[in-house]
């Protein structure tokens, strides 16, 4: 009984080691972009519940209290930049992974965007939680690489 104990303690209390989001960035033919994001789902929990004091957070549903903090996370935290100005991107769903280890979170802008200039994609998702954390963004097939060190790269247009 005690090794069971022991065991069902050590399983409460380990914490996986990477840290790291994974998201897939695409533009569609009329300039519209979409980003899908996974992030842990317990290193997202934990933050949204500490930022926003929210004691059980849920993310069932695009309206509900989870995943509307975690709108207003994104907001600060990973958001698109042109010409000098801030574009946020609207969480349309969210969903768990087939393994229940992420939250995907589908965000798109709201209007078409003027790719003639400079677009630039901000990620500091989970930094402020874990300084090791790294925010990897795919587009084009090329990976972007993002953390508390390099917030912000330019999205290479062709």
């Amino acid at each position: 009984i005690f090794t069971i104990s022991l065991l069902s303690l050590c399983a409460f209390t380990s914490e996986h080691t990477l840290k790291m989001t994974f998201s897939k960035l695409t533009i569609s033919a009329e300039n519209f972009v979409e980003l899908e994001t996974r992030i842990f789902l317990d290193d997202l929990t934990a933050q949204i519940q500490q930022v926003y004091n929210l004691s059980n957070p849920d993310f069932s549903k695009v309206s509900s209290n989870g995943t509307r903090a975690l709108q207003r996370y994104l907001n600060d935290k990973c958001y698109l930049e042109i010409d000098g100005k801030k574009v946020n991107l609207q969480i349309s769903a969210d969903s768990l992974s087939s393994n229940r280890l992420a939250l995907v979170v589908n965000s798109h802008s709201l209007a078409p965007l003027d790719l003639s200039i400079e677009v630039f994609i901000f990620n500091t998702i989970l930094c402020d939680a874990a300084l090791t954390q790294t925010n990897n963004v795919k587009y084009d097939g090329e990976i972007l690489a993002l953390s508390i060190s390099k917030p912000k790269v330019k999205i290479p247009l062709q």
